[in-house]
Order: structure tokens, then C-alpha cells, then sequence
């Protein structure tokens, strides 16, 4: 979670700072995945048990979950073709 969108005026607010996880990611030598918008809807969806892409799908907070998503796979993609140019299969998923 990295800020919260005003339901007023839409106004972003960083409680944690801005670029707090792109540093961290890069000190660490990890690729930055993303910030998903603090949005008590997602709380409200996850205790009913009913994943908030679903009932918010078109939400900031969705798309910003799908584009890490999306990351996270590409990445998978890319190790499991290096392991695989090395004779290596990981299991599928």
C-alpha cells in the first residue's frame, strides 16, 4: 500500500512518503512490482472473502493489483526460460 486517494477531491495522499518502495526495491536489487492505493473497499472485500478485482474491477487499486500481477509473471516467464536453457524444468503452475 503506498497512498490513499481523497474520495472528496481525488487528491493522492502519501502516509509513507513518495518513492519510498522504488528506493527500497533498488537498494535491494530487486525490481519495484508496484504501489496499490490504500482503499477501504479492499478491506471490506477481503473480510466478506470475495477478492476486491472482482467487485472493483475497473477500480485504481485493481488495476494497479493486475499490473503487479502481470510483472510477477513476466518474471516467473523469464526464470523459468533461463532455467530451462539449462536443461532445468520448474513445475507449472
Amino acid at each position: 500500500m503506498s497512498y490513499f486517494v481523497c474520495p472528496h477531491c481525488g487528491e493522492r495522499i502519501y502516509f509513507f512518503g513518495r518513492g519510498v518502495g522504488e528506493r527500497v526495491a533498488s537498494a535491494m536489487g530487486v525490481p519495484f512490482l508496484g504501489s496499490i492505493p490504500l482503499d477501504p473497499a479492499i478491506a471490506k472485500d477481503s473480510d466478506s472473502g470475495r477478492p476486491f478485482v472482482v467487485d472493483m474491477e475497473d477500480s485504481e487499486a485493481a488495476n494497479a493489483f493486475r499490473g503487479i500481477v502481470a510483472k510477477i509473471e513476466a518474471i516467473r516467464r523469464d526464470i523459468s526460460r533461463d532455467f530451462t536453457s539449462h536443461g532445468v524444468s520448474l513445475p507449472a503452475r
